[in-house]
């Protein structure tokens, strides 16, 4: 078994665990979420709670057409791709997500 299968397989062993997908124009994407964070933008009349989270997910999965900017649903919530960092030659990407 090659790096990047052992790679997926123990991705697909977590997600079992956790079955969290994303959704984005009708696809479901298998993803692992980290910790969700709060910032405060300034807006005005003062200061808005964002919230922001990572996600990972196999890089064959993504819908090639998104991209940084597209509107994408986790658990029922919409969230703006913030980045998405693809490392060469790795099957697992990763994706930034923040509140739109």
């Amino acid at each position: 078994m090659s790096l990047n299968q052992e790679m997926i397989a123990d991705f697909l062993s977590m997600w079992e665990e956790v079955p969290i997908s994303l959704s984005y124009e009708g696809a479901a994407v298998r993803v692992l979420l980290s910790h969700a964070d709060r910032s405060r933008d300034l807006d005005l009349g003062g200061f808005a709670e964002k919230r922001a989270m990572g996600a990972r997910a196999i890089r064959a999965e993504l819908p090639p057409s998104m991209r940084p900017g597209s509107i994408v649903s986790v658990d029922g919530a919409s969230y703006r791709v913030e980045s998405i960092g693809i490392r060469p030659g790795l099957p697992i990407v990763t994706i930034e997500l923040i509140e739109p």
